[in-house]
């Protein structure tokens, strides 16, 4: 039996398909964008976190309606609701719900995805939702974040939007 002899372009070639896989490997460890920590978030994007509920609310992007309620439950955030949506098929929607200490500052967050759940003639049917988050220690108010993207038509392509309640 005899051993093929790798040639010298065969090991570059690995090599370098080595290199391009751990670099994706790192590239998916890592957080989309800045830290959000330390951050301050202005004063009309913050909802005050109050003791017992339900406390009910509104949050008005240019993108969408989000109607909420909310309640302090054995130091969980139990948050739902329903959002309006102005764009029709939705690909996907990122939303980010930040917790504030008392200046207003990030001390916080939690990252979920919201997908619609049914879709008839590119309209939303189920548009609402419903979670529990821990509660963060200090924390004396929350806000909300998001991104999403609709999906590609012939017609008008994609797009992208979001929210940042960010100064």
């Amino acid at each position: 039996m005899t051993m093929k002899q790798e040639q010298p372009i065969d090991r570059m070639v690995k090599g370098v398909l080595w290199a391009v896989f751990l670099l994706a490997l790192m590239a998916g460890c890592q957080t989309s964008g800045p830290t959000v920590s330390n951050r301050t978030v202005a004063d009309g994007e913050q909802i005050p976190v109050l003791a017992g509920g339900p406390h009910a609310g509104t949050f008005v992007t240019r993108d969408m309606t989000i109607v909420y309620q909310y309640q302090v439950v054995n130091s969980k955030l139990l948050i739902s609701g329903t959002t309006d949506i102005k764009y029709a098929n939705i690909e996907k929607l990122s939303m980010t719900l930040y917790y504030l200490d008392g200046n207003g500052t990030v001390i916080d967050y939690y990252r979920f995805f919201a997908r619609p759940r049914k879709t008839k003639m590119g309209k939303v049917m189920d548009n609402t939702f419903s979670r529990e988050f821990d509660l963060a220690a200090g924390a004396k108010a929350f806000s909300i974040g998001y991104t999403g993207k609709t999906r590609e038509t012939q017609r008008k392509g994609s797009w992208v939007f979001q929210h940042s309640p960010f100064l």
